[in-house]
């Protein structure tokens, strides 16, 4: 699959986009989810004029005992929230520890605030009504990546289009939104009228 990045040509909408944050909103159990944030990123300018301040909502779920079987149970490991913690040292620079209860200190937060990364959205099935809508990926991209292929450092929208390539092949973007393939065309015969 051909993935492009912030580009008006993209065949298939997955776009990237490098952002710089202005703003982070800790929503952490709201929604549903052990954390929950909301970013806020500069204005960008709309072509058709005016602008506008994007935002990328984060949920994710910490690894916990008896979770499997619908349990709270205390936290023992990241789960899919280590796409968190990825923002917060890759993006953010911080190093640190998360309270035992999974709250995310006031100073992680902070130092996201005017740092550079790269968001990806992409086309996305809605879930009840089954229209084409566009949704972010939750993992957000620091300037750098580590790139365990090339063993090295690469550039961020580049990880990020590989990350979400892998984990669209493995079956875990669900609500990717794929064109479907036309019906063959069916030709009758002359009849020899």
């Amino acid at each position: 699959m051909v993935l492009a990045v912030g580009s008006t040509n993209s065949s298939n909408g997955v776009y990237v986009n490098r952002r710089i944050i202005t703003g982070v909103e800790n929503l952490s159990g709201q929604y549903g989810s052990d954390i929950t944030l909301k970013l806020y990123f500069e204005r960008v300018q709309k072509r058709s004029g005016g602008d506008f301040e994007p935002t990328h909502m984060m949920f994710a779920n910490f690894k916990k005992e008896g979770a499997e079987s619908g349990g709270g149970g205390k936290i023992t490991g990241w789960g899919q929230a280590f796409r968190v913690a990825l923002l917060l040292e890759k993006v953010g620079g911080y190093r640190g520890e998360i309270k035992e209860n999974g709250t995310i200190p006031d100073e992680a937060l902070e130092s996201l605030i005017g740092r550079e990364c790269f968001v990806l959205s992409y086309p996305a099935r809605h879930r009840e009504k089954g229209t084409k809508v566009t949704n972010n990926y939750q993992v957000v991209a620091g300037p750098q990546m580590w790139d365990r292929d090339a063993r090295g450092l690469i550039p961020g929208d580049e990880w990020l289009l590989k990350e979400f390539a892998r984990e669209l092949k493995g079956g875990y973007v669900r609500d990717f939104w794929r064109e479907e393939e036309p019906a063959p065309v069916h030709t009758v015969e002359d009849p020899g009228f």
